[in-house]
């Protein structure tokens, strides 16, 4: 973000990576001598994606000759299949090209990955259009949005964008800021998904694919280090079980992230920093194939953070304050704070412990009757996730307020606790001579989670009592779904494709809240529970294009389609509530989405372009707004308090488009770029709130919060050889890279917060890799951010109504480092 005033220029952390030479001492190190290789059009740990079937390695013949058989059963000509390279998607649940699948999907592989510099999935929003992802004060919640589904980190609040691991809902937001560590593809569907993903994923959904064992003996090993003392390390081994009868049957593979950096804004008044990151991750996979026809694979995983979550700028946001109680000098102290450096008197915390196992049982059943393929599958998962939160939301050296969520005293609230256990049961296959293909099943979650939220407003003084609460959520939910959906393909060019799903879901919830000192202490205490249903429908067309009109326009592959899709948000109960006239539920939020796409491979497999156009209606929209309560007349202890309600108070449409490319025009050169446009409006939204004064306001018309109406991004990367005067093993090519990304203005929470909308902003990424010509080692040297603008990733408003300010939350300054990464 660039400031309006000229005068003003942030503090910078000015904290090195000492981490640098740790890693130039390690270059040595990089091994053994080969002849030079051609360019590295794809230096990543893992090879591609398998396509369908139980093998997960072949020869380059055997490749190709799968691409070509799948190339026809997707209704690719053989001359598209034999030429553009294999992407493979499970966007509809089953394994397609990319160019043909008629959903607006991007899919991220390790390449790409690496090439960004991508360690945690919140990272990959500059690479994908139409989609954001923030935070929250504990810095450990996501919140993803795509084309303007906005979402609040809330416990008893459904997400709407769904994120998948190997199939498995991650239903909440704690634990989905996911390590990217032995990822095989991220694919981001947008649009909404409720036929095949279910409720929730009204805006779309994020699934990450992790990597399966393998049959050879290999290792992984990769270290990166930079500024702020950052040290990032990631190991992989793969190990074949060879005892007795199970040789060639039982596979093993382990792997491990470490990601660990001293933080980036720094808090002046307890002289330490924050905004900083201490992660560990681990990964375990058991694959047992005792038949070419049965594939059984078992995963575990473990995630523990700890950070001093992020540090935040105090802003000013009303002229008065609403607040007698405020102490003096606290305006003066917020208007003061910077970005980088700030005061707060809390020690912040920012825990989370997540883990979780989850079985993947896979047969290939064959021809049954008329069902030709047959493949069934089933996957059984279970997880838990464990929070510990301290936040100051003031942002300032004065005891104002402060939020935990993390045990050892009267007003440190509980750690929380969130469970799931999740089953599916699919069957996919075709018919009709594979004219006709399908997938479908059954699916069932059930969860629970428990939060225990203290809310201190003035800590340590004598009327701290008076805004003391503790507020108790407890949610219990269950939900169950049937769900088929089939293409047929009428002619050679043409298929239709029809699905649906019935969703059934049970949202119960307790919520309590003390107020100490108040005259009932007891200020609420509900217990609700409701029954909600929906059906989700979609139906599309696809068309190829015939071979004579690819030819006439030099492609290799045509492809258009319309797309009709419903999806819905579950509905649920306030558990924010301070009253328990509030404590009411709010009803399913429907989205309908209409979209027009085409998706073409052109010039000898030089150029891929996607492009996407959507509009959707939403009804019964969730809207998430700050409710003051007012103080009664002649009442001077009363301190007024800030509900987050949510009622289905407004509908919206959004409109707009999303446009990707991919070229190689010459040997060594690749450009890649994506343009995406989302202008989303409420139609309808009359009974709104001001955010700073609470009174009444008709928001129909506004911009719908959170979310830039333009995405932009561009790589640009060459790679060329270097050969060596001396020894063969320092040959290889060195690939510069270059990644611009564009955001326009995003207003967040409402437009009369003024301090808190983000500007438009550019950022500049570089990056020098070099591969030894062994294809097993590469060094590479980077820098995030090179312009070294100043935006922020989050805010945070709910206390604006009571003290008068907002605290803003900045991303990272520059950066630079170095990395390095072996395949053994």
């Amino acid at each position: 973000m660039r400031l309006s005033s000229p005068t003003w220029k942030p503090l910078r952390p000015t904290r090195n990576g000492s981490g640098l030479l740790f890693l130039a001492l390690l270059l040595p190190a990089l091994a053994t001598a080969q002849e030079p290789v051609e360019p590295p059009s794809a230096y990543q740990q893992e090879e591609e994606r398998p396509g369908p079937g139980l093998d997960t390695e072949m020869d380059a013949e055997g490749a190709q000759a799968e691409a070509l058989e799948r190339a026809d059963t997707a209704g690719l000509s053989r001359r598209a299949g034999a030429q553009i390279e294999e992407i493979v998607v499970q966007a509809r649940k089953r394994d397609e090209f990319l160019e043909d699948t008629p959903v607006s999907v991007t899919a991220l592989g390790p390449e790409t990955l690496i090439a960004a510099g991508v360690t945690r999935i919140d990272q990959i929003q500059n690479l994908v259009p139409n989609l954001s992802i923030v935070g929250d004060p504990s810095g450990q919640l996501g919140s993803f949005i795509v084309r303007g589904v906005t979402n609040f980190p809330f416990v008893f609040f459904d997400q709407g964008v769904g994120v998948y691991v190997d199939g498995v809902f991650f239903s909440r937001n704690a634990g989905n800021l996911l390590n990217v560590v032995d990822v095989a593809q991220i694919e981001v569907l947008r649009g909404p998904q409720g036929t095949l993903f279910g409720k929730n994923t009204v805006g779309g959904a994020v699934s990450v694919t992790t990597v399966q064992p393998r049959e050879e003996l290999e290792a992984y090993a990769f270290v990166r280090a930079g500024s702020f003392n950052t040290i990032d390390t990631r190991a992989t081994l793969n190990v074949p079980i060879g005892i007795g009868p199970l040789e060639d049957e039982l596979f093993l593979r382990l792997s491990f992230g470490s990601f660990q950096d001293g933080g980036y804004t720094k808090n002046e008044f307890r002289e330490e920093y924050a905004s900083d990151r201490g992660s560990l991750s681990f990964l375990g996979s058991l694959r047992w194939v005792p038949t070419e026809d049965l594939n059984v694979v078992i995963n575990g995983s473990y995630e523990k953070s700890h950070s001093r979550g992020p540090g935040g700028q105090c802003v000013w946001v009303q002229s008065v304050a609403t607040s007698i109680f405020l102490p003096d000098g606290y305006r003066e102290e917020c208007e003061a704070s910077q970005p980088f450096r700030y005061a707060s008197d809390v020690h912040s915390v920012s825990d989370l412990e997540s883990s979780g196992v989850w079985g993947i049982f896979e047969w290939q059943a064959g021809d049954l009757w008329a069902l030709e393929d047959l493949a069934v599958k089933l996957t059984s998962s279970w997880r838990t996730q464990t929070p510990r939160t301290r936040s100051d939301w003031d942002m300032t050296s004065f005891p104002v307020f402060t939020q935990a969520q993390f045990g050892g005293g009267p007003t440190d609230g509980e750690p929380g606790f969130q469970q799931q256990i999740q089953q599916e049961l699919q069957l996919n296959g075709t018919a009709l001579d594979g004219r006709l293909t399908y997938v479908g099943g059954v699916f069932g979650f059930w969860e629970k989670a428990e939060q225990d939220t203290s809310l201190v407003v003035f800590p340590g003084t004598p009327v701290e009592a008076l805004g003391t609460s503790r507020g108790m959520v407890d949610t219990d939910n269950w939900n169950w779904a049937l769900y088929g959906q089939a293409t047929a393909d009428v002619t050679d060019w043409l298929s239709v494709t029809g699905g649906l799903r019935y969703t059934q879901e049970k949202k119960g919830l307790e919520r309590v809240l003390l107020e100490p000192l108040n005259a009932d202490p007891l200020v609420v205490d509900v217990s609700n529970d409701e029954t909600f249903a929906a059906w989700s429908p979609m139906a599309s067309i696809a068309a190829q294009a015939p071979d004579v009109w690819l030819d006439a326009m030099t492609l290799d592959h045509l492809m258009g389609y319309f797309t009709y899709a419903r999806g819905f948000r579950g509905g649920g109960f306030n558990g924010n509530a301070r009253s328990e006239q509030s404590a009411v539920p709010f009803q399913p939020e429907f989205v309908d989405s209409f979209e027009v796409g085409l998706k073409t491979i052109g010039f000898d497999r030089k150029l891929n372009m996607n492009l996407s156009v959507f509009y959707a209606n939403r009804s019964d929209m969730q809207v998430p707004q700050i409710v003051t309560e007012s103080c009664p007349p002649n009442d001077p202890d009363c301190l007024p308090s800030a509900d987050v309600l949510i009622t289905n108070a407004a509908s919206a449409n959004t409109r707009g488009f999303e446009w990707e490319l991919l070229t190689r025009p010459i040997e060594g050169l690749q450009l890649s770029g994506s343009v995406g446009y989302t202008r989303a409006r409420y139609d309808e939204f009359a009974n709104a709130e001001n955010a700073i004064t609470g009174d009444p306001l008709d928001r129909s018309g506004e911009q719908i919060p959170f979310f830039p109406e333009w995405q932009t991004h561009v790589a640009l990367q060459y790679s060329f050889e270097v050969r060596s005067p001396g020894p063969d093993w320092l040959a290889g090519w060195i690939t510069p890279r270059v990644d611009w990304t564009f955001e326009s203005t995003t207003i967040n929470f409402a437009p009369e917060l003024t301090p808190l909308t983000q500007p438009s902003y550019n950022l500049v990424d570089v990056r020098l890799s070099y591969d030894f010509a062994d294809d097993s080692n590469q060094i590479a040297f980077w820098a995030r951010n090179l312009s070294d603008t100043a935006y922020f990733k989050d805010t945070f408003a709910l206390q604006t109504p009571i003290i008068g300010s907002a605290v803003r939350y900045y991303a990272a300054p520059r950066a630079f480092g170095v990395e390095l990464s072996r395949r053994f």
